[in-house]
């Protein structure tokens, strides 16, 4: 089909379709205007969008993006978007492409369960939510937050985003922050059960100074019932001065101590309350400044410690008192040299005046004035001296003894120990006395010595451990032994002192007859075992006939003589010469013993005066024996017999016989009692004769043994008297026995109480004891 020119057409038809053109041109100009504006603004949308897609892809919390109708209540049926970054913390394998299903299969089953219902409401009424749901296989805690992003508009369609944060990191450190919440409670709890449990009472106090916190003992101290009681009432321990012990603690920034005599548990105990402020922490600031500003408090109970220091006074007061009692001068000079104690003799012995000692001089200035005075030994050079004795303070380290002689004449033992708190302990002592006896005492020794020389017996003197102490020349040149003579002093003889098994070893190399040798170191050591005196003879081979005698020492030692014994017919003896002869000999050593017990010659140490004790006694003894020989030897004793009281008579008797064994160590029993009557005896007589009786029962007895006197009526009315010891027995057999002096003597014994009327009974075994038995109608 052609179309028509424009020329060929008629005006009309031209205008009209001029004009119907002009109007398209206008309308399709309108629409084209209109095309370009919807372009520019979705191209403004796209950069919007893109511009939003960017920002949600590098935001810090991923997003679901559910685009749904107003009725829609399930994800699943709706547009759902992921964002970059859900998808990087799930670990989507779609990625961005993800859909519902699979951004909730990457969460825990239980916790998508959970999201179901808030988010049906999100969609459904726009709800805004918040749950924490875990992601297991990324390990991750995320706090979901649900809320409706715009509201419907055309077309009905609704936004929704569910916003997933991670907060694995947070809450770790809640939970640290919870764990550390619980430990801090439970330490609470075990710090203030601890605290409670202390018998101490313990406080703090504030900023204010008022107790913040106490324990259960400080509540019991107060009166309190309970802590929270004793805080809510404010009552203190020391009620007059706790808050300023606690100020001028906290003001001065160290401890202070105050000491109270409180009433505790119905007691009156000795308190030490101690304040000490609290130490800041480095950095506290605001509250924690304000806590640590107060003061902590505790009170300990230090009765015990004021017991022990007041019961250590009496002590130092005790020893001070004895060591004032003691006749010994004592200073004690302090670390610092001055002069911390003297005593009264002490001062005494220097002639120092007691307001200047007990000023306290130091030990160079008492040096100064005791050399002027000139009371120290005289030295070439004193500044040297001094020296010496001021170096002890800082080199003595064990005590030393030393004699000191003064100008005048004086010798003092001095003792220089060091303190065990310091400083120099010092005792003085006067042996000027001791020296001179100790001067006779070897003097004696020597004369005794050299008289033993001169005698035509030998001897030799054994101690109570069995060694050789003293042998005379004759005893050296009849056993071919050396001679051993005592050493000024008292000291050892040079070389190994000889025993006597050793001696009697030696003796019986020289004895003529074979069965004399075999049986002699046997005899002689059963006499030193015994302690027993006995005799005999030996067959000497050089010497002929020997006679032999043994008798024990008051020291436990023996002596043992030897001499060539006389015809043992045709030997005649004056019996009185003889019994004058030993009276004489007994009252020289009786006399003797006395003037060196009275201490004439100077103090004796505790082992003389045992030695001097015993020749005493023995002394005693033999004058006793010696008196009834005399009355046995008078033809006519005086009868001068009355009624006595038995008790009292024996009673004497034996209060005579207790220094005696005191000294011997032996026991006395007495056994009479006091309703026994009276006989009619010579007091005495029987005062005689008792004290020979119980002069051998005490002579036979050692250390520990017993001797007991007894008295009692028997039927007929007579009077029977014992006397039993538990010593060692006498060996007074008619034939045999080896105790001939003992036998002597109780023959002595036997006479005297038959010449007063007495049976005579005795019955002694050797190693059990010895009784005497007296009987009188």
């Amino acid at each position: 089909m052609a179309f028509p020119a424009l020329s060929e057409l008629p005006s009309e038809a031209i205008a009209a379709a001029a004009g119907g053109l002009a109007a398209a041109v206008l309308l399709c100009g309108s629409v084209l205007y209109r095309l370009r504006l919807w372009r520019a603004r979705a191209r403004a949308r796209g950069v919007e969008a893109e511009r939003l897609s960017g920002i949600l892809a590098q935001a810090g919390d991923g997003a679901l993006i559910v685009v749904h109708a107003a009725d829609v209540d399930d994800p699943a049926a709706a547009a759902v978007v992921c964002s970059r970054r859900l998808a990087v913390v799930l670990s989507l394998p779609s990625g961005e492409k993800a859909d519902w299903a699979e951004a909730m299969a990457a969460l825990a089953a239980e916790d998508a369960a959970a999201l179901a219902a808030p988010v049906a409401d999100l969609l459904r009424t726009g709800d805004t939510f918040v749950r924490v749901v875990s992601a297991p296989a990324r390990g991750r805690l995320l706090r979901v937050t649900g809320l409706r992003a715009d509201e419907p508009g055309g077309g009905g369609r609704i936004t929704s985003v569910l916003w997933f944060s991670d907060i694995t990191r947070e809450a770790e450190a809640e939970e640290a922050d919870r764990r550390e919440i619980e430990i801090l409670r439970r330490d609470r709890i075990r710090y203030r059960a601890a605290l409670d449990s202390l018998p101490l009472p313990i406080w703090l106090r504030n900023r204010d100074l008022d107790i913040g916190f106490c324990n259960v003992a400080f509540a019991r101290a107060v009166g309190a019932a309970d802590p929270i009681a004793a805080r809510r009432e404010g009552t203190e321990l020391l009620q007059a001065s706790g808050r300023t012990l606690a100020e001028r603690a906290r003001d001065g920034g160290e401890t202070r101590v105050e000491r109270e005599v409180l009433a505790l548990g119905g007691a009156l105990r000795h308190i030490e309350v101690r304040e000490t402020p609290l130490v800041p922490m480095e950095g506290a600031a605001g509250a924690e400044a304000e806590v640590l500003s107060g003061t902590v408090g505790i009170a300990l109970d230090a009765t015990a410690q004021e017991d022990a220091r007041a019961e250590l006074d009496r002590h130092d007061e005790a020893h001070a008192l004895v060591l004032e009692r003691l006749g010994t001068a004592i200073a004690v000079f302090g670390a610092d040299q001055r002069l911390r104690f003297h005593n009264t003799a002490f001062a005494r012995l220097w002639l120092l005046d007691d307001a200047w000692l007990e000023s306290e001089p130091d030990y160079a200035t008492v040096l100064e004035v005791l050399r002027d005075r000139r009371q120290l030994p005289e030295v070439a050079d004193f500044p040297a001296y001094k020296a010496a004795e001021i170096a002890l303070f800082t080199d003595l380290l064990e005590p030393v003894e030393a004699l000191m002689h003064l100008p005048g004449g004086t010798t003092l033992r001095r003792v220089v120990a060091p303190h065990p708190l310091g400083g120099l302990l010092l005792t003085y002592e006067d042996v000027t006395d001791t020296l001179a006896l100790e001067r006779s005492y070897n003097t004696l020794i020597d004369v005794q010595a050299e008289t033993l020389n001169h005698l035509r017996e030998a001897v030799a003197v054994f101690d109570a451990g069995g060694t050789l102490r003293l042998s005379n020349a004759a005893f050296a040149a009849l056993w071919d032994l050396p001679e051993i003579r005592p050493q000024p002093g008292g000291a050892e003889a040079a070389g190994e002192p000889l025993r006597i098994h050793e001696v009697a070893d030696l003796q019986a190399r020289l004895l003529a007859d074979g069965m004399e040798r075999q049986e002699y170191p046997g005899r002689m050591a059963r006499l030193f075992r015994d302690r027993a005196a006995a005799d005999g003879r030996l067959s000497h081979r050089e010497a002929g006939e020997v006679r032999w005698r043994a008798a024990p020492l008051a020291d436990g030692g023996l002596v043992l003589s030897f001499d060539a014994a006389p015809p043992r017919a045709g030997v005649e003896a004056s019996a009185a010469d003889v019994a004058a002869l030993l009276a004489d000999g007994v009252r020289s050593v009786a006399a003797w013993g006395e003037v060196l017990a009275h201490a004439h010659y100077g103090a004796l140490n505790p082992r003389q005066q045992a030695y001097v004790d015993s020749i005493r006694d023995a002394a005693s003894a033999m004058e006793r024996l010696l008196a009834a020989v005399d009355r046995l030897r008078d033809e006519a004793p005086a009868d001068d017999a009355a009624a006595e009281d038995v008790h009292a008579l024996l009673s004497k008797v034996l209060g005579e016989a207790r220094e005696i064994a005191r000294r011997r160590e032996v026991d006395l029993h007495f056994d009479c009692r006091p309703e026994i009557g009276v006989a009619r005896l010579s007091a005495e007589a029987f005062e005689r004769l008792l004290g020979l009786i119980l002069d051998m029962a005490l002579a036979g007895t050692s250390p520990g043994d017993a001797v007991s006197l007894a008295a009692q009526r028997e039927l007929g009315g007579g009077l029977r008297i014992t006397v039993a010891d538990t010593g060692a027995g006498w060996d007074v057999a008619a034939e045999g026995g080896s105790d001939r002096a003992a036998a002597a003597r109780f023959s002595v014994i036997r006479a005297t109480a038959a010449a007063q009327g007495w049976d005579f009974d005795l019955i002694t075994v050797p190693g059990e004891g010895t009784t005497v038995t007296l009987r009188r109608d």
